[in-house]
């Protein structure tokens, strides 16, 4: 007998008959012997709907109240869960994440949660459904500025409960090379170590959050993502490296509605410092949990200008606006331009950047084709492309066929 607990995504149980089929899944592994713990997230347009009807309310709504909107959100499928299964003959209990000791308008901290009650219920013999958690960063950017942290849950709770494993069902049957939606049947990877992973999930791809990858690297816990509807498929399993095959390219990531944002300054010759105060707000983004990729700094001998950028998501636009207009004074009054409507598409897998062979045959074509890249930026594991939106889909395409050229020629395994 094994304890196992199951995260199923918002879109795995937006209506009756996607709850009953969960149920029945959980049940199953109930029925072989195992403890099931099972983590859920309510659906976006659940979310949106409730957002909607109190933004008829409020304009100005408080980010408290908001808050329980959204626990109320969660309760309501976590209890319709329960009373699925509880109509298939199993006992079952639903659990709100307060309950564990957690503060729903914070982020998950393991250390933080009490995982007795879920305990009792499988001492017990029930079935314990966990309503996740979803936190606010700003009233002002919503819903986009919802963040759901039940992935960390899950996590969180199945090493608090010891469990063997963490089963993620998301609205595909696994991990894929390139979104499907973009390239015509690309290859499902079979496995994925825990690194390699949580640097695809940064780069944009919402398989499993960042945060709950961190937390399964750092307690060895393996990950199975598949979907709801192909509950028997093997999905992708995420576990330490040893365990998975040895991936020299991953796959394809798109992140859409980027910022990119420039700063310049003209400065009297011999000045070598023209932006000034960079540190400080870069820190400041970081205390509001505010991402930067893609940041450069120019610096000309033969001119007198020195350029800053960086790229932001949109929804976080206004808030650094405001951050570096509060800081225009300390940056020597740069001169600052933003575009909006990119797109990063980044190449990911271990030590990408240290093939020349896939790198360049990536520039070539994406030169051959008039792609307008406007950034280009690198580490050891992945090669990102910053180019206007609306031509990500057509990039992606491009750098597949380049992959699986590679591919063929130098016989790399994508798992």
């Amino acid at each position: 007998m094994a304890r196992i607990v199951q995260k199923f995504d918002g879109s795995s149980l937006s209506d009756p008959d996607r709850i009953m089929q969960a149920a029945r899944l959980i049940v199953a592994a109930s029925q072989e012997g195992h403890e099931v713990a099972s983590v859920v997230s309510a659906s976006r347009q659940d979310i949106k709907n409730c957002l909607n009807f109190a933004g008829n309310l409020t304009k100005q709504p408080n980010i408290r109240e908001i808050q329980n909107l959204l626990t109320a959100c969660e309760q309501m499928t976590s209890t319709l869960l329960s009373l699925a299964i509880e109509s298939l003959g199993y006992a079952s209990r639903s659990i709100l994440a307060p309950s564990l000791g957690l503060e729903a308008y914070k982020k998950v901290n393991a250390d933080e949660l009490n995982a007795e009650p879920i305990e009792t219920c499988l001492t017990k013999g029930e079935i314990a459904v966990v309503g996740g958690i979803a936190t606010i960063s700003d009233v002002k950017s919503l819903p986009e500025g919802i963040s759901d942290s039940s992935d960390a849950l899950a996590v969180s709770i199945g090493s608090a409960l010891q469990a063997d494993k963490c089963e993620y069902f998301i609205g595909s049957n696994g991990i894929y090379v390139a979104d499907p939606q973009f390239v015509h049947r690309p290859t499902k990877v079979g496995s994925l170590a825990y690194e390699q992973a949580v640097e695809w999930s940064r780069c944009g791809a919402t398989f499993v959050s960042p945060e709950a990858l961190e937390i399964a690297s750092d307690v060895q816990m393996p990950l199975i993502v598949k979907s709801l509807p192909n509950e028997n498929d093997l999905g992708t399993l995420i576990s330490h490296r040893l365990a998975v095959s040895g991936d020299t390219a991953c796959g394809i990531v798109v992140d859409d509605n980027f910022a990119n944002l420039s700063m310049t300054s003209d400065c009297e010759e011999g000045n070598k410092e023209p932006i000034k105060g960079v540190a400080s707000i870069f820190l400041r983004f970081a205390e509001l949990g505010i991402d930067t990729d893609m940041l450069f700094m120019l610096s000309r001998e033969d001119q007198p200008v020195h350029e800053l950028g960086f790229v932001v998501k949109e929804e976080m636009l206004a808030q650094v606006l405001r951050i570096i207009e509060a800081n225009r004074a300390k940056l020597a009054l740069p001169l600052l331009h933003v575009e909006k409507g990119y797109s990063r598409v980044s190449v990911i897998g271990t030590e990408t950047a240290d093939m020349p062979m896939i790198v360049s045959q990536i520039f070539e074509r994406l030169n051959a084709a008039h792609m307008p890249v406007k950034l280009v930026a690198s580490t050891n594991m992945r090669v990102s492309f910053l180019i206007p939106g609306e031509f990500a889909a057509f990039a992606v395409k491009v750098i597949h066929d380049v992959i699986g050229y590679v591919q063929h020629k130098d016989e790399v395994e994508f798992g």
